[in-house]
């Protein structure tokens, strides 16, 4: 997984409400999972994101659906 990736949500909760669908790989945390910005994500920056748009998630709860080159 990289910066840029196109992903799904998969996690245990995929089906419940709200359905984050598809999102962009924007960064990753200190943990190394991956931050993602989710179609229809309100952003809002905290001293804990650097700024970087989107919320981590772990890695296995997402899947990649088209890598960037």
């Amino acid at each position: 997984m990289k910066v840029g990736d196109l992903v799904q949500y998969i996690g245990e909760d995929a089906d419940q409400p709200p359905l984050l669908g598809l999102g962009i790989v924007m960064g990753f945390d200190h943990d190394e999972d991956p931050i993602v910005l989710f179609q229809g994500d309100d952003y809002i920056p905290t001293l804990e994101s650097r700024d970087t748009p989107g919320s981590p998630f772990y890695d296995y709860d997402v899947e990649v659906i088209s890598g960037s080159r």
